[in-house]
């Protein structure tokens, strides 16, 4: 089964929590190119990713099982104000899988802007922008 930018969208959807939960999302698409990533944030006193999902062509890695979809689990993650940094690595922690790159500029009196690149261990990386807190 092909997983598509617009398959982990339509998922990452269906997964977002009611506002009773205290969690948020970025969502992520790829300028000129089939790319999308669907980071979910835990609540606490400091962000933290929970669950990521990432496509790019025809390849997609998720933290979740998901059908046609490579496993992968949270290596690194550090996000402020002014960037985020997230790194994945397979299930056995022996081969680095994807980056994902943002420079965020957010503020309370203009819209946010985030872009970025998304990174897959063999492909070439492709530009993002992406939306949410």
């Amino acid at each position: 089964m092909k997983i598509t930018m617009l398959s982990i969208l339509l998922v990452s959807l269906n997964v977002m929590p009611t506002s009773g939960y205290a969690t948020s999302s970025i969502g992520c698409e790829g300028i000129n190119s089939d790319a999308a990533v669907s980071i979910l944030f835990g609540a606490g006193p400091m962000l933290n990713a929970i669950e990521v999902e990432a496509s790019l062509g025809d390849r997609a890695i998720s933290t979740r099982e998901l059908d046609g979809a490579e496993k992968a689990y949270i290596l690194q993650f550090s996000a402020d104000q002014r960037q985020l940094s997230l790194e994945l690595m397979d299930d056995q922690a022996d081969q680095h899988l994807a980056s994902v790159r943002l420079l965020r500029h957010l503020d309370d009196e203009t819209d946010y802007l985030q872009i970025g690149i998304l990174s897959f261990n063999g492909s070439a990386p492709v530009a993002i922008t992406c939306f949410g807190p």
